[in-house]
């Protein structure tokens, strides 16, 4: 096809169609090539440089970061990619997204099409958090409650949000509990009835009137609350942006807080960690006012002096579930 001269106002719609999506294809054609050139270069600097060298450039020499240049590595060093480069979208964070994948979840994109030029980024992450949900999911199916009793247990429920209402978020990488399923939960099996338990249910700004019903139901006796006073940026809500999280306190039986409690404020301010991570500080405060044994459901960090509630059991297919839960996280470490 003849086309006008660049600058033209007298092409037809059709012509325009034309000259973009040439423009288009030419540009990502480009694009992919100079993704997949930079980080196989990035991987001969490496293999290149003396010890220390490679590091040190990347922290002062290049206009990119480390954590860019692993990502473009990867991106240069997966087969599978260059082998549908016809369908690969020009944008080295999503090739980067798509390295995750394991192969037959790939294979599966590939074949109905969801790995196409014009694939965004979150279109890979809803696949990876679905991954990550499902693993989870059959980890929750093959935990059982750990015998044991306490004097202090903390509890950070799942809660189950409508997220289709709350900004269009996205649905957190792990299985979420209803409250139904909440209520279910026999906290009791667990409490010292003879010298008294203290609990410590967290509860997101959406949940606290549900988490005062829930701990109600469990037969503890709600006390004061704790806030969690988060940095910026703050988080999304229906009606104000959330800054804050917080942390029911309750009591079972005649007991009381240790003498240290008197000098603990019931707001405390706090680094953030990954997604559902509760800080450091909160178990600080937690043994300073509270009593040993302590014992922790939904346990996301093992502590030394921190018990969790559940146990897991060996079950049919425990292997797989492992299997991919394993493959997740050293995809995530990846990163």
């Amino acid at each position: 096809m003849t086309m006008p001269a660049v600058g033209s106002n007298h092409l037809t719609r059709a012509q325009w169609a034309q000259r973009l999506s040439d423009r288009w294809r030419e540009a990502a054609d480009n694009m992919l090539q100079a993704i997949y050139q930079l980080g196989q270069d990035l991987i001969a600097a490496k293999d290149d440089l003396p010890h220390g060298d490679f590091s040190a450039m990347l922290a002062s020499d290049l206009p990119f970061t480390h954590r860019t240049a692993n990502r473009l590595m990867a991106v240069a060093r997966d087969p599978r990619l260059w082998t549908q480069v016809s369908n690969l979208p020009p944008a080295w964070g999503t090739l980067y997204e798509l390295t995750r994948l394991d192969d037959s979840t790939f294979d599966r994109l590939v074949g109905d099409g969801t790995i196409k030029p014009d694939m965004q980024r979150s279109d890979v992450g809803k696949v990876l958090r679905l991954q990550r949900v499902q693993a989870d999911e059959a980890r929750v199916l093959s935990l059982r409650p750990r015998p044991g009793i306490y004097r202090t247990l903390v509890i950070d429920p799942a809660w189950e949000y409508d997220w289709l209402s709350i900004a269009g978020r996205a649905k957190p990488g792990y299985a979420m509990q209803s409250i139904e399923q909440l209520r279910e939960l026999d906290l009791k099996q667990w409490a010292d009835l003879e010298n008294g338990t203290h609990l410590y249910c967290w509860a997101t700004n959406n949940f606290i009137y549900e988490a005062l019903k829930l701990i109600e139901h469990w037969g503890w006796q709600h006390r004061t609350v704790l806030t969690w006073n988060k940095p910026p940026p703050f988080g999304l809500g229906s009606y104000f942006r959330n800054s804050t999280e917080h942390v029911l306190f309750a009591t079972l039986g005649d007991t009381t807080t240790r003498p240290a409690a008197a000098s603990i404020s019931t707001d405390f301010d706090a680094p953030r960690g990954e997604h559902s991570e509760k800080p450091e500080r909160f178990y600080d405060i937690v043994r300073a006012a509270s009593y040993p044994p302590y014992g922790e459901g939904n346990q996301r960090e093992p502590r030394p002096d921190f018990t969790s509630l559940f146990e897991t059991v060996e079950s049919p297919g425990a292997d797989t579930f492992d299997a991919a839960a394993d493959a997740i996280e050293a995809n995530e470490a990846a990163e």
